[in-house]
């Protein structure tokens, strides 16, 4: 049986990656290129040539821990390996050769146990030895030693031979630049973001598993969403709400979400990575997990007391089981995914088992949008285009005060480095670190300490720059109008919402984890490679076509293609586009749409299920029940158009960002509205020549009234 072959995958960088065998003038040695791990062999089956682009000579044979011939596996024996297969040379031969048939190397390394002295030899093309290494007696001590040998300078191994006494040592793991060896496939590992994963109950203890989380019909007209108030937990973010009630008890997580009343949520990122070969639950794996909990939970399980159905460290298991020769796994995390894994590298042995981490929008240093939730009723949790706010804001706000996730992703230290301001702001004041988190702690202290808890070790490690071994690329939308610090309004419980930079949800500063625009710069990203992408909102990176490519390039070892930063595509750019542009925010009960000069529109569907979205360029995000977030594309004219849902009063403020900064504000204030009436507002992009909005308070289709003038204000 030919053994399976894998690559550990090269360096990238920003020119590309190298695969090719390497030139002679080349001296250092391209690491991690290929493992041959010896799982798959027969036992007693000779090697030869079933490992393309390397010939085992005479003698060398597989060998199996679990036939029960040998004397091992440690601690049943003397003799140790990695998993049950390894190679040696039978019972008589002291020393067997290896050949690179397709391509010379600069490096050649194996793991050796052994009870005698083993040396490795490597030899030129002409036969001349070039270099030698050898380790010491290592049995019966359950470890490997490595024995590893470098080319010199200017020259490359053409063969090696492996010597030491006869029957006893064995070899595993042999590693090699040489080229041509056959490249397999890692795991793939798709963690989803907050929400992103069902979660389902068995109330009759039937053993029929219903979905709480997220049936659409159920949340899209129940009104008050009361259905998911059995997620509930108490205050020690762990006890179920009701102990005895098992509607409470048996809530866990179900499959990822792959696609939600017809709008796609992970479907596409499966879909793109099927595309390219990998094979859901052999090679690609869906990890969902359940979202209200501990990271460290979600993550590994830390605390014995508190056990879930499923962690990261659980999905990475399965994934290394169904592929015996892999010792490490790719990982590929959305949004609050991607805390979840950096929890998980934290520590180097779980480290050890990831070979790439690739990230996207993650809130490292924390998300403003869930700090609003937490802090009151208000808010749309539901990372979807839909029309309208889901859950309930107050529904939302009840469950959010004993999640555990919710105070680890709210703001934390890390934010008042990059936001040095903070982001909550009182009276005409910003809180500091202290203030802020003793507002939290009014809400739920155990919880609030417990996410400074979670951070502390991670501060730490961003403080350093670690990732502990694992290459980690961050992929970070940008140029979009995002929520970043709260204003609370006078005597009331709730907050206006002020913007800045970021992909929608998360702000720019905490997804790149850096604000060089402070004095001195402020970076916790330098181990990792940063990638950013115009224009593409956090719910959408999983599924854009730039953003998959890129991180398929980095768990294929295939060149990275980095966009001019001057271009008008997507990216990946290796800076942030500075948000720019017209940006709206409709407060009040209204419906908008965005209708441009050939008659496209965006806003609403029929059906009031989905968003119609014909216009190019255009961002829209239902923030909130009565509030509405649009930034229209750069050029083009266009027409806002407002329904109203019943009596009241609607604001609608323009701002006009260039560079990161608000160089102009046009408010529009107490627009009148009533059920059914209408408002239109035509928009050219002349800031200097703002139109007042036509109304139509009866809904009779004719405009009697216009409103007043917009209130300027330049910056």
């Amino acid at each position: 049986m030919t053994p399976i072959v894998r690559f550990l995958l090269a360096l990238c960088v920003l020119g590309g990656v190298f695969l090719s065998p390497p030139t002679v003038a080349q001296s250092a040695p391209v690491q991690d290129a290929a493992t041959i791990a010896f799982e798959n062999g027969v036992d007693g089956q000779a090697i030869g040539t079933s490992v393309s682009g390397l010939n085992f000579g005479a003698g060398w044979v597989y060998g199996d821990w679990r036939t029960a011939r040998y004397n091992g596996k440690y601690p049943g024996g003397d003799y140790f390996s990695n998993g049950n297969g390894f190679a040696w040379l039978g019972a008589d031969a002291s020393e067997g050769r290896i050949d690179l048939t397709e391509g010379n190397a600069l490096f050649f390394e194996v793991q050796v146990s052994t009870a005698t002295t083993v040396t490795l030899n490597g030899y030129n093309g002409y036969n001349t030895l070039i270099v030698s290494a050898s380790v010491s007696a290592n049995a019966a001590t359950g470890q490997l030693a490595t024995l590893r040998i470098d080319a010199p300078s200017g020259q490359q191994i053409h063969h090696v031979t492996i010597a030491g006494s006869a029957n006893q040592w064995v070899i595993d793991d042999l590693r090699t630049d040489a080229g041509s060896l056959p490249s397999p496939v890692l795991p793939i590992i798709l963690l989803p973001g907050v929400g992103g994963s069902q979660l389902l109950n068995d109330p009759d203890l039937n053993g029929q598993y219903s979905e709480l989380w997220v049936d659409p019909w159920d949340l899209l007209w129940s009104g008050d969403d009361a259905h998911l108030l059995v997620t509930r937990l108490q205050t020690d973010g762990n006890t179920p709400f009701e102990p005895a009630n098992p509607a409470y008890t048996t809530v866990r997580q179900g499959d990822i979400l792959r696609s939600v009343a017809t709008q796609d949520v992970y479907q596409t990122t499966i879909q793109f990575f099927q595309n390219k070969g990998y094979v859901e639950g052999q090679t690609f794996f869906v990890c969902p997990y359940d979202w209200r909990r501990d990271l460290r939970q979600i993550s590994h399980n830390s605390n014995p007391n508190h056990l879930l159905y499923q962690t990261l460290d659980s999905c990475i298991q399965l994934a290394l089981s169904r592929n015996p020769d892999a010792r490490k796994v790719n990982l590929l995390a959305h949004s609050m995914g991607g805390a979840v894994a950096r929890t998980y590298l934290a520590d180097p042995l779980r480290a050890a088992k990831v070979a790439h981490l690739v990230t996207l929008g993650t809130p490292y240093f924390g998300a403003t949008k869930i700090a609003q939730m937490l802090l009151a009723p208000e808010g749309c949790f539901l990372e979807l285009p839909l029309a309208g706010c889901n859950p309930n804001p107050a529904t939302t706000y009840q469950l959010l005060q004993n999640f555990p996730a919710g105070y680890q992703l709210s703001p934390g230290e890390r934010f008042f480095d990059v936001y040095p301001n903070g982001y909550i702001q009182r009276g005409g004041s910003y809180l500091n670190l202290t203030q802020t988190l003793d507002l939290f702690r009014t809400h739920n202290a155990f919880l609030t300490d417990e996410g400074v808890a979670w951070r502390a070790p991670l501060n730490v490690g961003w403080q350093n720059g670690s990732t502990n071994g694992v290459e980690v690329y961050m992929m970070i939308g940008t140029n979009l109008p995002t929520i970043t610090y709260l204003e609370q309004k006078p005597g009331q419980e709730s907050y206006n919402t002020i913007m800045a930079n970021g992909d929608g949800t998360v702000p720019l500063h905490s997804a790149e984890m850096r604000n060089l625009d402070l004095t001195p710069p402020v970076d916790f990203s330098t181990e990792a490679t940063l990638m950013f992408f115009n224009e593409v909102d956090h719910s959408t990176l999983p599924k854009n076509t730039a953003v998959l490519n890129a991180a398929y390039a980095v768990f294929s070892s295939s060149k990275l293609q980095w966009v001019n930063p001057g271009s008008a595509v997507t990216g990946p750019f290796a800076k942030a586009v500075p948000l720019t542009g017209q940006v709206l925010l409709i407060e009040g009960p209204v419906d908008a749409w965005v209708v441009d000069a050939k008659g496209r529109v965006t806003g609403p569907a029929d059906n009031r299920v989905s968003l119609r979205q014909e216009i190019p360029g255009l961002y829209y995000q239902q923030e909130d029940t009565n509030r509405l977030v649009l930034k229209l594309p750069a050029t083009g004219t266009y027409t806002i158009r407002l329904r109203g849902q019943r009596s009241g009063r609607v604001t609608v403020q323009l701002l006009n960002f260039v560079q990161d900064e608000v160089q102009g504000k046009a408010l529009y204030a107490a627009l009148p509205t009533n059920t059914g009436s209408t408002a239109q507002l035509k928009l050219s992009g002349a800031w200097n020549q703002l139109l007042p909005f036509e109304l139509d308070l009866d809904g009779d289709g004719q405009f009697e009234s216009r409103s007043q003038l917009p209130v300027l204000s330049e910056h």
